[in-house]
């Protein structure tokens, strides 16, 4: 029931804010690129998310192990894609703010497209080894749902989460604390671009703990599962997963709220179905 709800927002609201953006001019910018990169990985996760529903229903998995295999490697690279986008944003707001002289240098269509396409071909190369032997993809009973049963392979769990995880993560943090300083810092002519800066950083700041809030639980189960597997239950092990599905649906509703462009993009685009109230 509460994984069939989080299909239905995650899907849909993203599918959304792609329209959104796309048909709206005026938010065909730099940083929309990206964030239409994190969203996209958000609709490649909804879209597996019917497999666990079913999954969950007849308590096994019903399908070849290919289909096993398929669903474990894009689901990594989903989760790796978003992690790694963070990171590129991070590092967009850092040039934006801290270094706006390279901004245009750096962030032109043609470096940004490539930017994207980077993300997704590190994603899958990170992914790849459990297809090889350094770790399994395989069905995880607990969880109902194909990924890298981290217990095959400790290094290989180990280097993911450093590279994966932490490596984004201290990416995202050094940007942000000299992000924070910059703005702190700068002039009182510069009232109304300090303004409109903090207004953005905030919200992908906002994105960014929604992310880190709704996988870290995940990620400690899959530690657990490693050094102390005997603690786990299906309940915690199926919270965690859920937890981490519905950060998919936060996105869409985050952007439409604080970010008022995007606002104003879904009444034009979408003006017929939105309350006056909004």
């Amino acid at each position: 029931g509460i994984l069939s709800i989080i299909c239905i927002l995650s899907f849909f609201g993203n599918i959304s804010l792609w329209i959104v953006i796309i048909k709206t001019k005026d938010l065909h910018k730099e940083s929309n690129y990206l964030t239409l990169c994190l969203s996209f990985a958000d609709i490649l996760v909804s879209m597996g998310m019917p497999i666990t529903c079913l999954t969950i229903v007849y308590g096994e998995w019903i399908f070849d192990d290919v289909i096993c295999q398929v669903l474990g490697f894009v689901n990594m690279v989903t989760f790796i894609g978003s992690v790694t986008s963070l990171g590129v944003i991070s590092m967009n707001r850092y040039i934006k703010i801290c270094k706006p002289y390279k901004y245009s240098v750096v962030y032109t269509k043609r470096n940004i497209f490539l930017m994207i396409a980077g993300v997704w071909i590190l994603s899958s190369a990170l992914a790849t080894p459990p297809l090889f032997g350094w770790g399994v993809y395989a069905y995880l009973p607990n969880q109902s749902f194909c990924f890298c049963d981290w217990a095959t392979s400790v290094s290989y769990t180990f280097f993911m989460v450093g590279t994966c995880f932490g490596g984004p993560c201290t990416v995202m943090t050094v940007c942000y604390v000299l992000i924070l300083r910059k703005l702190r810092a700068s002039s009182r002519k510069s009232v109304q671009f300090r303004a409109k800066e903090i207004r953005i950083t905030a919200l992908f700041l906002i994105v960014i703990f929604a992310f880190v809030i709704s996988w870290f639980p995940f990620c400690i189960a899959m530690f657990m599962s490693v050094f102390c597997k005997e603690y786990l239950s299906r309940h915690f092990d199926m919270f965690t997963l859920l937890l981490g599905y519905a950060n998919s649906c936060y996105n869409p509703f985050i952007y439409g709220v604080l970010n008022l462009r995007v606002k104003q993009g879904y009444k034009t685009v979408f003006g017929k179905c939105i309350p006056k109230s909004i």
